[in-house]
């Protein structure tokens, strides 16, 4: 079932305080539009036309720039793109794949579940009739608990996999054969000691699962050195939405492009960005 992502901060943020409620309405229906037909992120006008909240004055309001950030809609040849799509939802061809894994792992299951349906209930068919021959007491063997070693994350970082990773742990090696990994790795150990050193000596815990694929993306935009500009401008800023933020990485990616902006219009007045 298709499901739509919102930020826990989305509800404060001056976009969407600055909407109506039909408007509010309208960004969500498409959203949920986008994910159900996995368009990432666009809307074409021929879809629009049989939105339940769609109004020409709600439309407007979402194309609108709100202190000169980027609107929620953007307006395109053929109708819209939600604004930022592909960074809260994954890609249509991620979502397809992990569909497809999912319904051949079911195939698996059900192909093998009348077999093993079977045999259980063989078991306990001769289970039952060898309690009506014997009636007589008797102890059922207990079985030993297995003695489970150490898993190999637990080898190598000395903590549970349930344990959450501290500052910098848990990302990829250097070493590791995907240059991308690698990449990401080194900007996310780089990240960890900028936030220590702008945030008041405060650690930042990495969530692998979500910072990893995030980093990735963004260095398929950016340079690493313009990606550290910015995660500096991000520790450093006084915006009001951001200073309500743990300015981690999420943050990162959701602001990128107004990082992005700033810092351009910080070399146009006074030249090259300090490292």
């Amino acid at each position: 079932m298709p499901w739509v992502r919102i930020d826990e901060h989305a509800m404060s943020h001056r976009k969407l305080r600055a909407l109506s409620d039909g408007a509010f309405r309208l960004w969500v229906e498409g959203l949920a539009h986008c994910q159900r037909h996995l368009t990432n992120g666009a809307i074409s006008s021929q879809d629009l036309r049989n939105f339940r909240y769609k109004r020409s004055r709600r439309v407007a309001e979402l194309c609108t720039s709100v202190e000169g950030a980027p609107p929620l809609w953007i307006p395109t040849g053929d109708g819209f793109t939600v604004h930022d799509y592909l960074i809260w939802n994954d890609d249509r061809e991620i979502v397809l794949a992990r569909r497809s894994k999912a319904r051949e792992r079911m195939q698996r299951l059900r192909a093998g579940s009348p077999e093993r349906s079977g045999a259980r209930s063989g078991a306990r068919s001769d289970e039952r009739a060898a309690n009506v021959r014997d009636s007589t007491p008797h102890q059922v063997p207990q079985r030993s608990k297995p003695v489970r070693s150490r898993s190999a994350k637990t080898a190598l970082t000395g903590r549970s996999p349930k344990e959450p990773a501290t500052a910098g742990e848990g990302i990829p090696d250097t070493e590791e054969v995907d240059p991308a990994n690698a990449a990401a790795g080194a900007f996310i150990r780089a990240f960890c000691d900028l936030y220590s050193k702008h945030r008041h000596g405060a650690k930042y815990l990495v969530v692998r699962l979500r910072d990893v694929p995030l980093v990735k993306r963004l260095l398929r935009t950016y340079p690493a050195t313009r990606l550290m500009h910015m995660a500096t401008a991000l520790l450093t800023t006084e915006d009001e939405w951001i200073a309500e933020t743990d300015r981690g990485i999420g943050i990162l990616s959701t602001k990128a492009t107004w990082l992005d902006s700033r810092l351009a219009e910080y070399e146009a007045e006074h030249g090259a960005f300090p490292a």
